[in-house]
Formats: C-alpha cells, sequence, structure tokens
C-alpha cells in the first residue's frame, strides 16, 4: 500500500475493517481509538496511514456476510455465513460468551458502496454496516429458521476477544450510504444453497481465508523447491 500511495495518483477505493477498534464499551465512530487485536487488523490500519491525503476513500468494513453471486468464493469464515452453515448441518450453534457485539453488513452492499465510490469526489475514513448485533441475539435469530435448532452458550474464554458497536452516520450523511440487504437475507442465501446442495464440501479449505491462504502458501513453496531442485 506504501509503494501504491507514493506512485498512483489515482482514485483509490481501499477496504479496511472495524477490527480496527477492537474492544469498546461504546458506539465508536471514526474519530474513536484504535486498539487492533490482530496481525490482519494492524496491517490494515498501518495501510490507513499510507492514504491519507490522498486520493482515497478508506471503507471500514462491519463483518459481511450473505453471497456475493453464485460463482465466487463464498467465505463460510464469518459469523453469519459459519452459523447458517452450523444450523443447516449441525443443527446446532455454539456460542462462546454471546455478549459480544459485532456490526454486521451484507457483502453486496459492501460492493455497492465501492462502486458508487470510484466516481466521487468524497475522501478519507467511513464506517461501513447494516446493525450492531449480540452474538447471542444472533444466534436465536436462526431459530426462526431453523426451528429445531439448539443453541448451546457457555460462558468459556474465546480467542476472539473483539467487542465493538459502530456507527456510520458519517457515511450515511456524507455518502449517501443506505444498505439494503438484511441479516435475513443473508442466512437465506446460504440456506439455499445448501438445501440445493450447489454449496457441498462446506469443510473444504478453499471456503475459509486463514486455510486457503495457508493451503496456497503451501503450494507456493512446493513449486519453488521443485524449480530449485
Amino acid at each position: 500500500m506504501k509503494w501504491l500511495a507514493e506512485n498512483y495518483d489515482g482514485r483509490i477505493v481501499f477496504t479496511s475493517t472495524c477490527s480496527v477498534y477492537g474492544i469498546h464499551d461504546a458506539v465508536v465512530d471514526e474519530s474513536s481509538d484504535t486498539h487492533p487485536l490482530s496481525v490482519y487488523a494492524a496491517t490494515k490500519l498501518e495501510a490507513e496511514h499510507y492514504l491519507q491525503g490522498k486520493n482515497a476513500v478508506i471503507f471500514r468494513l462491519g463483518t459481511l456476510f450473505g453471497v456475493s453471486d453464485l460463482f465466487a468464493r463464498i467465505r463460510l469464515d464469518l459469523v453469519v455465513n459459519t452459523m447458517t452453515v452450523r444450523a443447516h448441518r449441525q443443527r446446532k450453534i455454539s456460542v462462546y460468551g454471546g455478549n459480544q457485539f459485532r456490526p454486521l453488513l451484507h457483502v453486496r452492499d459492501a460492493a455497492q458502496a465501492a462502486v458508487d465510490s470510484l466516481t466521487s469526489d468524497h475522501i478519507g475514513t467511513f464506517n461501513l454496516h447494516l446493525q450492531n448485533v449480540q452474538i447471542i441475539d444472533l444466534a436465536n435469530l436462526f431459530r426462526k429458521y431453523f426451528p429445531d435448532l439448539i443453541i448451546e452458550q457457555t460462558s468459556r474464554g474465546f480467542d476472539d476477544a473483539r467487542n465493538y458497536q459502530v456507527s456510520s452516520e458519517k457515511s450515511r450523511s456524507i455518502l449517501g450510504f443506505r444498505p439494503n440487504l438484511s441479516i435475513a437475507q443473508g442466512i437465506l442465501e446460504i440456506k439455499a444453497l445448501l438445501d440445493s446442495e450447489r454449496l457441498r464440501d462446506v469443510e473444504n479449505p478453499r471456503y475459509t481465508n486463514h486455510l486457503y491462504l495457508s493451503m496456497f502458501s503451501t503450494h507456493l513453496s512446493g513449486i519453488r523447491k521443485e524449480y530449485a531442485s
């Protein structure tokens, strides 16, 4: 990102993440302190710094959900999508804690915001989300679509300590951002793929970023060794 910021004078639309906020008790906006808790969030925040003062719009996205299209690689490591798969396949969702909040946003609403900003004059940092949802409330929502669902809630700690609610008022007032797709629509999209068996091998690493990138890295290492020998 540093090289791009220094060598490209065109329009840049950068997708960052609300994960840069880490843990906050109060609702946060773009001026709030950042507390990244992962390498992912820390590197996104560093990339943001290089774009300050440039012809760039930075979107701090909420946790995405839903289906972008019927052919792209779907992600099943995002909370709404993950819960949908577990509710469909196992009829059970395990919730660790449950009081933590996440700001959620449909992937197509995020994409539309990016497209709309390509030709706009607005620059700066903007939060994008549909609504802030407590994880246990999200889990309970699934009972509407899976009536026999079992929800197991435990106070046992979880590796992901993030807990934050965000405001997207700046995006609404300046950019006219209006997300159109609900959490329910996202759930039903994933459910339809599972019901029709268009989505079958849900354990495949390609649907999880960490496992997919690890698999790809291992493959590249093998190619390098082959050429080096």
